[in-house]
């Protein structure tokens, strides 16, 4: 696994292309099923996402509800991973850390 400041100096080296682009903003968000290459190599396994949230009063901890506002709700689409769900289980009036991963 490679840690978020070793991916930083990669794109700060411009070793890092993402459907043949290269890229060099390290707050770019690649989708799954989308090819990354580093130094010119093919990067094995899908994307893992990790996500520490700060999670409201109000909001349940859940991966979906029909009636209910729940976590993955606060998540902005383009950050969204299929598979991504909440580690532990914090109640809906209660506030708190939650961490969310695929």
């Amino acid at each position: 696994m490679v840690v978020e400041k070793e991916v930083k100096a990669l794109i700060r080296d411009k070793r890092v292309r993402v459907a043949g682009d290269l890229i060099t903003d390290p707050g770019y968000n690649v989708l799954p099923g989308i090819a990354v290459e580093v130094n010119d190599a093919q990067a094995d396994g899908p994307l893992e996402v990790d996500y520490l949230m700060n999670k409201p009063a109000g909001v349940i901890t859940a991966t979906e509800d029909p009636t209910q506002s729940t976590v993955l709700d606060l998540i902005r689409p383009h950050d969204y991973r299929p598979g991504l769900y909440p580690v532990g289980r914090l109640d809906k009036d209660t506030t708190g850390l939650l961490l969310l991963t695929t």
